[in-house]
């Protein structure tokens, strides 16, 4: 009797510990590429493999994100900030109030050679107003002109916005016609004047969120040191980050770019080479504010389902069902997501195809894949 009781015991001992082992496993195979969506995975049994994939929270696995961003296009902007960012292989969004962009003989050729280089150029209205005050024709022309013009000269659809002054992101009602105004006109977010509070993936609990972002403003005073500690935090807490430049100026060569929270080029190129080492160490994703705004609704709204598995293939499904931004944003313009399938000691995938289409392997390792897909766009299939 007692002899059996002691097996038993040693039996449930050694099944506690097999788990403990594997729960460690799974969390550090998790850790090794930031944090995965995990509410939104599905597990799937055949033939006694469990399969578990995830949605990376942002892409390539990195564990947050920062956007930089830059207001009023005034004068220092495109000769000084444009090639600071290719320098340090970084991208911003700019910001240029409508009116600004002709009154420099570069015009609309630097607005096309700043796209060029991969940068975003958002919505700043045509002339800076108070939104909150425009009755509802000044509000249309504010916020739609820019979007037309801007497309018209250079190509590309705008559809993120900074509010001035932070007019638009308040809790009135005016506020908040704003942003319905805003919603309507295609905008998938628009960025507040607000200090960040929220380090976590949680910046944006709701739908009009997206609307309110806060970010982190720079003035004169501001030091480097500040500035990387923003960086720091973001890092670690896995949200987003979004700085807010006004004007960039050289003391050895100036552009009079003196209207507003002046930040010398010798900061602004110390600040953005510390950024630069968090890229490069894999702990940031450094990309343009509507591209990271639109990763998060993307991934924060995505199902991953395993649809079939075989002993040659898996099938995926990874579909968005937001539809409140799939009102706005067209299938076309959907931007790839990171999903992640954890690998058995069986599993060796040879290639990826989305909807017959090869989609490439941004990283493989012995426990898990990593890939990137767009969703809505037909079945992914894992070949063995």
């Amino acid at each position: 009797m007692t002899m059996t009781m002691t097996t038993t015991m040693t039996k449930r001992l050694f099944l506690f510990l097999i788990f403990i082992l594997f729960t460690c496993m799974i969390h550090a195979q998790s850790n090794r590429f930031g944090t995965v969506l995990f509410e939104n995975q599905t597990a799937l049994e055949q033939q006694n493999n469990e399969i578990r994939a995830g949605i990376c929270c942002w892409k390539d696995g990195r564990n947050s994100a920062v956007a930089l961003t830059f207001d009023d296009w005034s004068p220092g902007q495109y000769p000084l900030v444009v090639p600071a960012l290719q320098k340090y292989g970084l991208v911003g969004t700019f910001f240029p109030i409508l009116n600004n962009i002709e009154r420099y003989d570069y015009s609309w050729a630097a607005i096309q050679k700043t796209l060029e280089q991969g940068n975003e150029i958002g919505n700043h209205t045509i002339s800076h107003p108070d939104l909150t005050k425009l009755p509802i024709g000044e509000l249309a022309r504010e916020t739609t002109e820019p979007q037309e013009v801007i497309r018209e000269h250079v190509g590309t659809n705008v559809n993120t916005l900074a509010y001035p002054y932070g007019a638009g992101a308040g809790d009135t009602e005016d506020d908040k016609r704003v942003r319905d105004y805003l919603r309507a006109g295609g905008h998938i977010a628009a960025r507040s004047v607000w200090r960040i509070s929220n380090y976590g993936y949680s910046f944006a609990n709701s739908e009009d969120d997206y609307y309110r972002i806060q970010m982190f403003a720079l003035t004169e005073q501001t030091t480097t040191e500040e500035v990387c500690s923003e960086f720091d935090k973001i890092a670690s807490g896995g949200g987003l980050l979004t700085l807010l430049y006004h004007s960039i100026d050289d003391e050895q060569n100036s552009y009079n770019d003196n209207w507003y929270a002046q930040v010398k080029l010798q900061s602004f190129c110390d600040q953005l080479a510390y950024l630069q080492k968090l890229k490069e160490q894999k702990k940031v994703w450094v990309t343009t504010f509507r591209n990271a705004i639109l990763y998060h609704r993307e991934a924060n709204n995505a199902t991953l389902k395993i649809k079939k598995s075989t002993k040659k293939y898996v099938d995926l499904s990874l579909q968005v069902t937001d539809t409140s931004l799939l009102h706005i944003v067209l299938q076309k313009d959907l931007i790839p997501i990171s999903v992640v399938v954890f690998k058995s000691a069986l599993d060796n995938y040879k290639s990826i195809t989305q909807n017959g289409m090869e989609l490439p392997i941004a990283n493989q390792t012995d426990t898990y894949i990593m890939f990137d897909a767009i969703p809505n766009a037909g079945v992914i299939r894992l070949e063995k």
